[in-house]
């Protein structure tokens, strides 16, 4: 791969986004916050772009042109490369992945198409992008797995070490029973390694009872986790839960000012 010009100032018109995004989705309160910043300081970063016939395609930098075209802004500093489709794509990954920008599910995606259509081994993969081979293998994992735990983790309803534990639970109805109980209530990794483990010993020992009959599992009220205050860090049960309704920048002031 090769720079054919370091940095120049393009055209938003003249630039497209990529043909396929590693980011399959958006966190709308970090990507509020960037396009703020665009607006006070402009485009600090400049876009990486290629030349692909009469216009440019972006090959890292797309929140930062979608959030330029939002502020109205007509033109932004770029770097215009050059290389195979192979080498384009490390450079998206290596792009999104140091910069943070993509979320678990995205990067479980993204490992998966590097696998699929370069077919890079996991070992290829965390030399790429700098992570470990369990990392690779638990984020490609994520994807593979219920697509029911998937959604949730994308929508940031659990995290993605939850996510790991309810995976392993066995029987699909008590996977989803889990994962109802973990978004309604709030759930640890410790709490969800516990849920699968008794989820998985309970049905082994119901082995040898017809299906209909076999009794489904429900974490005991000891099993319930409880939710830390943001301010003081004491424990309550859901049902103590208020709600308060904040935009998403007075949230994360007011977040930012309790830590």
């Amino acid at each position: 791969m090769k720079r054919i010009v370091d940095f120049v100032h393009i055209k938003l018109s003249d630039i497209k986004p990529p043909e396929i995004d590693h980011r399959l989705g958006e966190n709308e309160e970090d990507f509020q916050e960037l396009v703020d910043s665009i607006k006070i300081y402009g485009i600090l970063l400049p876009l990486i772009l290629k030349k692909v016939n009469d216009h440019y395609e972006v090959i890292a930098g797309h929140r930062r042109y979608q959030a330029a075209k939002i502020n109205g802004h007509e033109v932004a500093p770029c770097t215009i490369v050059d290389g195979t489709n192979k080498e384009l794509e490390f450079l998206k990954l290596h792009e999104n992945l140091k910069r943070k920008d993509l979320s678990d599910v995205d990067q479980g995606y993204t490992f998966i198409k590097l696998h699929q259509e370069f077919d890079l081994t996991e070992e290829n993969i965390s030399h790429l992008c700098g992570k470990s081979i369990a990392y690779v293998s638990q984020h490609m994992s994520l994807v593979c797995g219920d697509s029911s735990i998937m959604h949730a983790v994308a929508n940031g309803a659990i995290n993605f070490s939850v996510s790991r534990s309810l995976n392993h639970v066995k029987n699909e109805e008590d996977r989803h029973r889990l994962l109802k109980y973990a978004v309604d209530n709030g759930c640890s990794v410790e709490v969800a390694d516990s849920w699968a483990h008794e989820a998985n010993r309970q049905r082994e020992e119901q082995a040898d009872i017809p299906k209909e009959n076999q009794k489904d599992f429900e974490p005991p009220p000891t099993m319930v986790p409880v939710y830390p205050c943001f301010s003081c860090n004491t424990g309550f049960e859901a049902s103590q839960l208020r709600y308060v309704r904040f935009c998403p920048s007075c949230h994360n002031l007011l977040l930012k000012s309790v830590q």
